[in-house]
């Protein structure tokens, strides 16, 4: 999985997060668009072109209202990754809530993970990068990465799977998901989900009960999608997990 840029490339083309990537500019003064993923660009309601190579200030003016740009410029000079916490954003053009993990890539391009939360509170996906932007997204993206065959076996299990689930690469690689973080009760629910996907039926935000190495029950959100192979079948899958146990007890 790892060794192919164009699985890479499949991957971001269906990942239903946004992605994007700045260069820092006169002094981290300002924050230049070099990449943004359809899904990122879609929950700014703009175009691609609309952001490459523009300042973030001038794309999106309420960056700085927020916090958000204060913490690229904190990343970007410090090197350590943060959370911006799920805020409003609003410009007079678009509202949106979003929820932000900001980090600084190897190339020295700080990148920002972030889910488009509108919907929720109001009631995918890639470009062609180099394959070490690629390893650093899967590496530190703050969601679970977990990349399975069509037998269910995983392929691909990324750190946030390990502080979620418990299990490490080496232990869960190989293994059949069901088997790992699966449990009993869901099962049934589970193989429907993994039977449609497969079909190439794909449903978002896909909400069940999963199991920790140590045994705890946690509510996960799931969103999915296929990778194909040369000639168009379906190869593999990846699921991008996000554990929302907090948010359901909260809401009980």
């Amino acid at each position: 999985f790892l060794e192919s840029e164009e699985r890479f490339r499949q991957i971001f083309q269906n990942i239903g997060v946004g992605i994007a990537i700045y260069e820092a500019v006169d002094g981290g003064n300002d924050f230049i668009f070099k990449d943004i993923n359809p899904y990122g660009a879609q929950s700014g309601q703009k175009s691609r072109e609309d952001h490459i190579g523009n300042s973030v200030l001038d794309v999106y003016p309420g960056v700085q209202e927020i916090g958000l740009f204060q913490v690229f410029q904190e990343v970007w000079k410090t090197g350590r990754s943060k959370k911006h916490p799920i805020s409003q954003y609003q410009d007079g053009r678009v509202t949106l809530w979003v929820d932000n993990f900001v980090t600084k890539l190897p190339t020295g391009e700080v990148m920002a993970v972030y889910e488009d939360m509108t919907a929720e509170k109001s009631s995918e996906a890639a470009l062609i990068l180099s394959e070490e932007r690629y390893r650093a997204v899967f590496d530190t993206a703050p969601l679970t990465f977990v990349v399975w065959d069509t037998n269910c076996q995983i392929l691909e299990w990324n750190d946030q799977a390990e502080r979620t689930f418990g299990w490490n690469r080496s232990e869960a690689v190989g293994k059949n998901f069901f088997d790992l973080i699966v449990p009993e009760p869901d099962r049934q629910f589970v193989e429907q989900i993994v039977n449609e996907l497969l079909k190439g039926d794909i449903q978002k935000h896909v909400l069940n009960k999963n199991i920790t190495k140590k045994g705890d029950v946690i509510w996960c959100q799931w969103d999915n999608a296929v990778l194909q192979d040369v000639e168009g079948n379906i190869s593999a899958a990846i699921s991008l997990g996000l554990d929302i146990t907090d948010r359901i007890n909260k809401d009980k």
